[in-house]
C-alpha cells in the first residue's frame, strides 16, 4: 500500500510511467494499473493537466482547455481541417481549424468592417 501511495503522489507531481517505474523499481505495467485504478482511465488534461473524470477517450477537461490548446499548438494540428486564412480587414495571417470559408481573425474585426470603423494601419 505504501508503494500505491507513492506512485499516486509522483503521477500527481507530473512524472510519467516510466520514470516512476524506474524510480521505484516497479515495472511500467504495474504502475499504469496502480494509476488507472486510483486515479481512473480517463487521464490528465492536455492543457492544463487536471486530472479528467470522463472517459478513456476524453483529453480535455472543458471546451476552454481544448480551445486554448489548439491556439497553443497549431503546429502540431494537421490534416485536412487546419487551413491558414488572411483577415479581409486588417491583413493578418490567422489558422482556423474546421472552416475554410472564414474571412476575419477575430470578432472585433468583423465588427469594424461590418459597420464601417475606421482602419488602425
Amino acid at each position: 500500500m505504501e508503494s500505491t501511495k507513492e506512485i499516486i503522489r509522483l503521477k500527481n507531481s507530473g512524472m510519467g510511467y516510466k520514470s516512476i517505474a524506474s524510480q521505484t523499481g516497479i515495472s511500467v505495467n504495474t504502475v499504469r494499473g496502480i494509476i488507472r485504478k486510483y486515479l481512473g482511465k480517463a487521464g490528465f488534461c492536455r492543457n492544463c493537466g487536471k486530472q479528467l473524470t470522463g472517459s478513456a477517450k476524453q483529453q480535455y477537461c472543458s471546451r476552454h482547455c481544448r480551445y486554448e490548446w489548439q491556439k497553443n499548438n497549431v503546429d502540431l494540428i494537421t490534416g485536412p481541417a487546419n487551413y491558414e486564412q488572411k483577415c479581409k480587414y486588417c491583413g493578418k495571417l490567422f489558422h482556423s481549424y474546421g472552416n475554410s470559408k472564414r474571412k476575419y481573425c477575430s470578432h472585433e474585426c468583423y465588427i469594424n468592417d461590418r459597420y464601417g470603423a475606421v482602419k488602425n494601419d
